[in-house]
């Protein structure tokens, strides 16, 4: 067990502050107890970090907004993302929302378009598209799949010469 104080590593100065980082090490479910220490007081616990399981996605999450698709696309110079994006109906959210850049409250973030550094020295740009053009994106993607099922589910009639190939069936049970 060790001693917990402020950021600076000094003593909390009254026991009411003390107790006040107690409540919130508490919520996080981390318990303490105040103790007197030179200089003021200090938490005598544990912190326990966090423990995020291996298949649990560390994905980036933004406030859904009534009537659009939101998604997030890396700005890979490669493949060109968000000019793709921009192409097919997507516009750039401006808004101040949670979960972006740390840096999202600074004067020269106002008004600028909502990102999140992503990895690899690359930048995702939050979009959003009205959700009537996604949906009609989403059933033209279906249609496709449709259509390559189909493809490997159809059973071959016989050919000229009578010899039969190419049948596939779906059993359950």
């Amino acid at each position: 067990m060790g001693l917990m104080m402020t950021k600076g590593g000094k003593p909390f100065e009254t026991e009411q502050a003390a107790n006040t980082r107690r409540g919130v090490l508490r919520k996080n479910g981390t318990e303490t107890e105040v103790v007197p220490v030179e200089g003021g007081f200090a938490l005598k616990g544990e912190l326990k970090k966090e423990r995020i399981p291996m298949h649990e996605s560390r994905r980036l999450r933004f406030p859904k907004r009534e009537g659009y698709h939101r998604h997030v696309f890396n700005d890979d110079k490669k493949t060109n993302r968000i000019q793709r994006a921009l192409d097919a109906g997507y516009t750039f959210v401006t808004d101040d929302v949670d979960g972006r850049d740390p840096r999202a409250g600074d004067a020269s973030r106002i008004g600028k378009n909502t990102s999140q550094h992503v990895g690899d020295g690359m930048m995702g740009f939050l979009m959003e598209i009205p959700m009537d053009l996604y949906e009609e994106d989403q059933r033209s993607k279906q249609s496709v799949i449709d259509a390559r099922e189909a493809q490997i589910k159809r059973i071959k009639k016989p050919s000229d010469d009578g010899s039969l190939y190419g049948g596939v069936r779906a059993e359950s049970g």
